[in-house]
């Protein structure tokens, strides 16, 4: 069960970091004015 948690944690940390460069790197979409 920790391990699980461990992994699916890591994965959200990654998809974070993922949605956040993202959004850093096209911020023209999201944070207008």
């Amino acid at each position: 069960m920790i391990k699980i948690m461990d992994k699916v944690i890591g994965w959200m940390m990654v998809l974070l970091a993922i949605i956040t460069l993202w959004a850093v790197l096209t911020p023209n979409h999201l944070y207008v004015g």
